[in-house]
Order: structure tokens, then C-alpha cells, then sequence
């Protein structure tokens, strides 16, 4: 069985998958670059149900699931001890 990270609205992706987490207010350029990527390769996932996005989730497989809850909320829910590395996409890679 595979352990679900919950990313809003009854959406699901499992923990294993997940590749980072990253506020979307961080930095538009990237996150507009990851969404039109996503989009132009049928990966993109957005279940923010038209309400303000606050993080994407991208996983290994390059799936970018949109959602409304924080990059800060969904590390917490992820199991993650460092929130700063995680919401801060200067600390990635």
C-alpha cells in the first residue's frame, strides 16, 4: 500500500513520487515555467478548483499537481523536519 500525500480537494499522490514541494509565491518565473511546461506536456494537475494556488507539487514522473494549500502545510503533512529547505527553491538541487 502506498503511503498518499493528501494536496487538496480530495487529491492524492503518493509520498513516494513526490520529487519537491515549492511555494508558488516564491518565484513567479519558475513557477509560471514549471505550469506551462506541465501543461505543454499534458502533466499538469491543477486542483485548486479556481481558488489562489500556494504551492506546486512536482513529482519524479514531472507530473505538477497545482493546489491551494502551502508549501509550509503540505511538508508538514509530507513528514518534512526542514520547512526552510523545503518552501525555499534556492535550496533545491
Amino acid at each position: 500500500m502506498y503511503e498518499m500525500l493528501h494536496v487538496g480537494f480530495n487529491c492524492h499522490v503518493p509520498k513516494s513520487e513526490v520529487a519537491f514541494i515549492i511555494n508558488a509565491d516564491t518565484s513567479p518565473t519558475v513557477t509560471k515555467g514549471l505550469i506551462d511546461e506541465a501543461k505543454n506536456n499534458n502533466k499538469l494537475v491543477d486542483v485548486t478548483k479556481r481558488k489562489r494556488r500556494r504551492s506546486l507539487v512536482v513529482t519524479k514522473s514531472g507530473y505538477v499537481f497545482v493546489s491551494t494549500n502551502s508549501a509550509d502545510n503540505l511538508a508538514r503533512r509530507f513528514g518534512a523536519t526542514d520547512l526552510k529547505a523545503t518552501s525555499n527553491p534556492d535550496t533545491l538541487g
